[in-house]
Order: structure tokens, then C-alpha cells, then sequence
């Protein structure tokens, strides 16, 4: 047998190693070849290099470490199969009496976020063992591990399979989507109050707050009564209609309304009505207060910049913490 120079060292131990096992431990391997598991899946997987097969490969990767004992740095615990703490013979044995069998494929699959308003993104994280090829419906083939950015314009179910010699495994994600709408109630049909002084229907008129990418909580006040409610609002968000209990608001009388939220600016808007019905434009809402002091400057930027991988500096409500949100913050800076 003509060997190049540089494999007789692996080619003879492993040969070596071999003939050992069977000449002088031949009924501790007869034993080990007659324990073999019936079933092709061991429950535990010998597959040591991760092709999902149990062969050649691996039988070498034991026999490299042959003779290292628990202490030395280069022992491995993944090869003293029975928990000698000493890679021998006995560990080649069983490798060789598992060799054919094959493992199945592991894989884990997540999204940044599971459920998202209609226009907006998510991040889809996979990882995989064992597996020679991996494709995520909708999306196709992918690599055994990464991640990926989707748009769903609609509320959508990714699977991924991972294949590989020892079978299948599935994952499954939903994406739930919604369409954005107001928090608006029909005025048209909205009837006037009994008592004919009252204000009982305003309807906030916004400027779109285009940064803002996820949804975003406000509790509005008016000044002088205790009337208060809270809304959810999208970027996409341009009309919230208010319906206040009559005796709340008089006409013809001035009132501040209080716009707070969490990361932005308090709005206060005054307005007055004549009728039982008011629209009061509000203009625009300024994300990036990151401590909620009402001013944005250079303190909130000193929070985002220590805080890079914490949910709490997400400016835009996106839930990912970005360059996005440190842009919104810059943008805004100065404004209080």
C-alpha cells in the first residue's frame, strides 16, 4: 500500500489502535457490537463531526485523541464515551460498533417580534446540526445557520425544514400582521349632547410620525376636568376621534389638551369650540426623549450610547435598538 509520507502517522495509529482493540479485547468489543442499539437512532448520537452520519470520519476523530486522560488540556470529555477519563480502547470500540448509524438533524428557529403592523419588518434567526441542506417556505434555500429580514404583507406561517442522512426537522413561526387604522369613531352619526353647552366629540388631527415603526401609547388629558384616555397609535395614524362625557367641556370656553407618551415630547394644544363638536390639530409629535424630562439632548444620547443593547433606548418602538433610533434622538435634539 503506497500512503503519502504525511498521512502514515493517522493512517497507522488509527490501524494500530484497531488491531489492538480486536487482539486483546476481543469479548469487550463482541460485547459492545451486541449492545448496539436495534434502531438506526442511537438514543445518544455518535455523530462527531456533524454530517449526521456515524463513519470513518469519526472514528478517526477518537482515535486522534487517543490516550488523553481527564486533567490533561487536551482531553475531551466528547470522546471518553464511557465516562472513563481516559480516551481508550474501549472508546474506539464503541465508535466503531455505532459506525452506519445515522443522527438526526437539531435546529432552532426565532423571530425578533411575532406579530406586526402591515408595512413594518421582522427578523427571522435560524440555526441547524446535522442537517445538509435547510429552506424556510417563502424564502427558499438558506444557509445551515443565519438570519433574515421579511416584510410580510400579510398575517403569514414560515416553516423551515432541515434535511439531512439521519431525517427531517421542522420549525415553525407565525407572523401575525394587522393593518394600522385610527382609534376613530364614525362622527357622522355621532348625535349632539342633551345638554346643548356641552363638548362632547373632539377629533385630534396628526401630522403622520413617520419614525415611529411599531405602536406607540398616549394618555390625553384635558386641562381643568378629569377627563383622560389612553390610545394606541401607528405611524400611520392621522385622525383619533375623543368622545367626552357631556358636562366635561363647555363651549365657547378655552381648554389645553395634553398629549404624554413614553420617549415623546408632552404636547399641549389649546383649544375652544362653539359647537358640541371640535377638531383640534395637533401637528407633530417628537420621539426621542429617552428619560422623559421633556427636552431632547445630549443626555438622552449619553443613555442610548451606554445602554446599545437595551430595549428601553428604542426610540421608534420597533422593539430592535438600531442607528435608526440614535438618528431619531439626533434629529430631535434641542427640541423641548
Amino acid at each position: 500500500m503506497n500512503l503519502p509520507k504525511k498521512h502514515l502517522p493517522k493512517y497507522y495509529i488509527s490501524l494500530i489502535a484497531i488491531i489492538f482493540i480486536l487482539a486483546a479485547i476481543p469479548f469487550t468489543v463482541f460485547s459492545v457490537f451486541q449492545t448496539r442499539p436495534s434502531t438506526p437512532q442511537a438514543a445518544t448520537c455518535f455523530d462527531l463531526n456533524g454530517d449526521g452520519i456515524v463513519d470513518q470520519k469519526d472514528i478517526d476523530l477518537v482515535v486522534e485523541h487517543f490516550g488523553f486522560v481527564k486533567g490533561d488540556s487536551t482531553y475531551d470529555p466528547r470522546y471518553d464515551f464511557d465516562g472513563s477519563g481516559n480516551i481508550n480502547t474501549l472508546d474506539i470500540g464503541i465508535i466503531i460498533s455505532h459506525t452506519g448509524e445515522t443522527c438526526p438533524p437539531t435546529a432552532s428557529f426565532s423571530a425578533s417580534k411575532t406579530s406586526i403592523n402591515k408595512g413594518q419588518s421582522v427578523t427571522l434567526s435560524w440555526s441547524t446540526t446535522r442537517a445538509s441542506s435547510v429552506s424556510i417556505t417563502n424564502i427558499g434555500s438558506v444557509s445551515k445557520s443565519g438570519s433574515k429580514v421579511v416584510s410580510p404583507s400579510s398575517t403569514k406561517t414560515y416553516k423551515l425544514t432541515a434535511s439531512g442522512p439521519g431525517g427531517t426537522k421542522n420549525k415553525s413561526i407565525t407572523i401575525s400582521v394587522s393593518t394600522p387604522g385610527t382609534t376613530s369613531t364614525t362622527t357622522t352619526t355621532f348625535p349632539p349632547p342633551k345638554d346643548s353647552n356641552s363638548v362632547t366629540l373632539l377629533t385630534l388631527s396628526l401630522n403622520q410620525v413617520k419614525q415611529l415603526g411599531g405602536q406607540l401609547k398616549l394618555s390625553i388629558s384635558i386641562s381643568g376636568t378629569k377627563f383622560s384616555k389612553g390610545v394606541t397609535i401607528t405611524k400611520n395614524t392621522k385622525k383619533i376621534d375623543l368622545k367626552i362625557p357631556e358636562g366635561k367641556v363647555k363651549k365657547n370656553k378655552t381648554y389645553s389638551l395634553v398629549i404624554k407618551g413614553a420617549k415623546l415630547l408632552t404636547k399641549k394644544v389649546k383649544f375652544k369650540a362653539s359647537d358640541f363638536k371640535k377638531t383640534v390639530k395637533i401637528g407633530d409629535l417628537f420621539l426621542g426623549d429617552i428619560n422623559s424630562n421633556n427636552i431632547v439632548n445630549q443626555e438622552d444620547l449619553n443613555i442610548y450610547l451606554n445602554n446599545l443593547f437595551s430595549i428601553d433606548v428604542d426610540a421608534n418602538f420597533d422593539e430592535v435598538v438600531n442607528s435608526l433610533d440614535y438618528s431619531i434622538i439626533l434629529t430631535n435634539i434641542g427640541k423641548k
